[in-house]
């Protein structure tokens, strides 16, 4: 299960004058779990997923430790660009799919060389405002047994994959390979098993069309602890090693590994007020716990009840054995003026009976997709405030 770190606490604890919603993060938390995917995942070449969580604090302790970064947009370019210590632009990856040509001519200009695509389209856009760069193109897969699937919007099948790295060549780009995502919090090992595999036989179709596969991009996927048993992360990386050892043995390409969640998620804490408590009916089983953020303002990814996230109050029983005897079924809203901004309503969360109005929530490992999901200025409310520690 996730926990509150001692520094965290003690941040929590300290600063009950602060206004709520906020996210705090430990830096030196964010800088461990990149050097432990690092190690793990040797030889891959760690780029950060800025769309995570783009803090510049966080950013910066990633850059120090010398990560590169996947970015999806020109605002994030120039954002990693700027920061300290003169980041060069060949550690950055463009792997969004859809860009304006002024994007890919931006990041051309930038000195950006790698460039992701999964269309004709793109790939002629690309061609024209970025010639003579490394593309990889990527593959389009069902994301069964992920939190938060990605797929059906990103990627393409098998033979167009095939076709347009043929047709890359064409046109003056270097079509160095292809790049996959499992989806995000996937939990189902056998996912990475499965898509090695295939993309081992997707290798040799490209050889024999006369554009060898010399980079693999990964993607994401790797775990963060919220209210559900995970595989451990030697656990989970020692999976990819051996599907990758299995499908191309002595013959393997340039890794590239795209992680976010894993990075930051565990690292972050959203403390939150509660701002009403209700029912619907005397007769209601259910109470409904009304927060100061929600889907608009930090938990987007709750809905469909994707993303189950760990709550933690004041009023929590020390003694977990008798918890029950304390605990009451409650469904989750935001402060909103939508219906929609509900968080767990078909599968209620157990909070204390004595919950009322004006007590404090933790929402652990929301490091990542939140404050970067949250909307402005939605119904009045400010967007969710980041506080970094070391």
């Amino acid at each position: 299960m996730a926990h509150i770190t001692p520094k965290l606490k003690h941040f929590i604890d300290n600063n009950k004058d602060l206004p709520t919603p906020y996210l705090v993060m430990d830096l030196n938390m964010v800088r461990e779990k990149y050097k432990l995917m690092k190690r793990l995942y040797n030889p891959a070449t760690i780029y950060y997923a800025v769309k995570a969580n783009p803090n510049r604090q966080v950013l910066q302790a990633l850059a120090d430790e010398g990560a590169c970064f996947d970015v999806a947009s020109r605002g994030e370019i120039d954002l990693v660009l700027s920061l300290d210590g003169s980041i060069t632009p060949d550690r950055l990856s463009y792997g969004n799919t859809i860009k304006k040509p002024v994007a890919i001519e931006h990041a051309y200009a930038k000195g950006v060389r790698l460039f992701a695509y999964d269309s004709l389209d793109e790939l002629e856009k690309i061609a024209q405002h970025a010639p003579n760069s490394d593309v990889f193109c990527r593959l389009l897969l069902s994301c069964e047994g992920a939190e938060w699937p990605l797929s059906r919007k990103f990627g393409c099948d098998e033979d167009m994959l095939i076709d347009l790295s043929v047709q890359a060549k064409k046109l003056g780009l270097n079509p160095v390979g292809l790049s996959f995502h499992v989806g995000s919090q996937q939990t189902n090992l056998d996912a990475w098993r499965s898509t090695i595999a295939f993309v081992a036989q997707i290798a040799d179709r490209l050889k024999k069309a006369g554009v060898p596969l010399t980079l693999l991009n990964l993607g994401g996927g790797m775990l963060a602890q919220y209210s559900t048993d995970i595989p451990d992360e030697e656990t989970y990386a020692s999976v990819m090693h051996d599907a990758l050892g299995r499908a191309f043995g002595d013959d393997m390409p340039n890794l590239i590994l795209e992680p976010g969640r894993g990075i930051v998620a565990d690292a972050g804490i959203i403390e939150t007020e509660v701002i009403l408590v209700a029912q619907k009916s005397t007769h209601d089983p259910y109470r409904w716990v009304y927060l100061d953020t929600g889907v608009f303002n930090g938990l987007m990814e709750t809905l469909g009840e994707a993303i189950r996230y760990q709550l933690v109050t004041d009023k929590d029983p020390l003694d977990k054995a008798v918890s029950n005897a304390h605990m009451a079924p409650c469904i989750l809203a935001g402060p909103s003026c939508d219906s929609i901004d509900v968080m767990y309503e078909k599968t209620p969360v157990l909070l204390p009976s004595t919950l009322k109005s004006g007590d404090r929530m933790q929402i652990l490992a929301t490091g990542a997709y939140t404050t970067s999901y949250a909307s402005v200025w939605f119904n009045g409310f400010a967007p969710i405030k980041t506080y970094t520690i070391e």
